[in-house]
């Protein structure tokens, strides 16, 4: 799964997601709705640096740092594929 290209789905958790998954508070900004904004743009793709953490990954981010992130933060192109697929085959 290394060096995977992922896309970006999602740019944020909740406070409690975030205590969960023990993201240091270098990894997001508050926005004051309790919703953390990571520095990723939804649709964008990333390159998967690898981890051993089941929910966690390491992505370099827009600014060029690379930091652990939400797994549910992305999707790679495989899943992606998948999701259009049955949503033209369910005809929505």
């Amino acid at each position: 799964m290394v060096n995977m290209k992922l896309i970006c789905v999602n740019n944020k958790t909740d406070e409690d997601e975030i205590r969960d998954l023990e993201i240091s508070h270098y990894n997001y900004t508050y926005h004051g709705e309790r919703v953390y904004y990571f520095n990723l743009t939804i649709g964008k793709s990333y390159e998967n640096l690898g981890s051993n953490d089941k929910n966690l990954i390491k992505i370099k981010d827009d600014y060029g740092y690379s930091e652990y992130l939400p797994k549910h933060c992305f999707k790679n192109l495989d899943e992606i594929r998948d999701e259009k697929i049955n949503t033209i085959l369910d005809g929505k």
